[in-house]
């Protein structure tokens, strides 16, 4: 967090460049638009009532945990073959390229491989859910509707065995599936207003603006620290803001620190600033400490105790 002014909002517009979701868990799996396969049996373009459950996964030779998730993707593919699990590996590499690797893996990349080189069905799964990377899986069921999608190493286990069995909730997952993508919507929204309160206070030509704008990121409802935490800093230790609202950078400090349950040192270290540039050297101290009795990061311990030092000697 410490030594990062404004890298935080760097490119923070972009977030607003992904494409509108126009597919969503429940609904129906989009078409395999192959340009070859290089191990296994041909694939159907559309999964619609093929009786089957399809797992249907993004890698590259190159990615290093794509390589790890390959054998776990083959203990899989064995493990439900007889239920009708197909594991179908989609790379945008070349033939060449995917062929060799997969020579070399042998017996421990046994199930489906194919090539997407125009990048299609990775523009019909991913780009919709504003997935960039990889490895990355979606789950369809036996009636072709994409039921889940997420890293192979995580979760893909439970939800396979659950959709094969015919146990898995849908609807249950669709609502998870579209609170987390309210909750995505929310911080890219407090983001940007976060982008804007710093620019404001920047040049402090409209603070009534500026203090209209914090309300609203502090109502947000947005809950990750590391953010709270880090826009904190920045109007703490930045010296080129024009206006300063110190009540404002220590409810930013305390609301992380409450969001991090007091187990974060970094949120802590920001905490005490605040409480020392308000003054209360003595809360200051003992938030230091704090953060210094649970830091493991040895290059941000030093930082601690010297800011401990500070305002102990002042």
């Amino acid at each position: 967090m410490k030594n990062r002014i404004f890298p935080l909002f760097a490119g923070m517009l972009a977030l607003f460049a992904l494409p509108a979701l126009a597919l969503n868990i429940g609904e129906a799996a989009p078409d395999l638009k192959l340009s070859g396969i290089v191990k296994g049996e041909p694939v159907k373009s559309a999964l619609k009532d093929l009786g089957e459950v399809y797992v249907v996964e993004f890698w590259a030779t190159w990615c290093g945990p794509c390589r790890q998730s390959v054998p776990h993707l083959t203990e899989l593919q064995a493990k439900y073959k007889d239920k009708g699990l197909r594991v179908i590996g989609i790379s945008d590499e070349t033939e060449e390229q995917v062929k060799g690797f997969v020579s070399d893996m042998g017996d421990k990349m046994d199930y489906t491989v194919a090539l997407d080189q125009g990048k299609q069905t990775w523009g019909s799964y991913a780009e919709p859910f504003g997935v960039s990377g990889i490895p990355h899986a979606f789950v369809v069921d036996r009636s072709g509707t994409l039921v889940w999608h997420g890293h192979p190493m995580d979760g893909l286990d439970e939800v396979v065995a659950k959709v094969v069995d015919g146990t898995y909730d849908v609807s249950e997952a669709r609502a998870l599936a579209a609170k987390e993508s309210m909750r995505e919507e929310m911080s890219e929204l407090t983001l940007l207003w976060a982008q804007e309160y710093v620019v404001l206070a920047r040049y402090g030509r409209d603070t009534e603006e500026a203090d209209r704008i914090g309300k609203k990121i502090l109502a947000s409802g947005y809950d990750d620290e590391v953010f709270f935490g880090q826009v904190a800093w920045t109007l703490l230790s930045n010296q080129n803001l024009a206006y300063k609202d110190s009540d404002f950078a220590m409810a930013l400090a305390r609301r992380a620190n409450e969001l991090a349950q007091g187990k974060s040192a970094d949120v802590l270290d920001t905490l005490a600033f605040a409480l020392f540039l308000a003054g209360d050297k003595e809360e200051a101290v003992k938030a230091q400490k704090q953060a210094i009795e649970i830091c493991e990061n040895e290059d941000l311990m030093e930082q601690l105790k010297q800011r401990l030092a500070k305002y102990e000697g002042s």
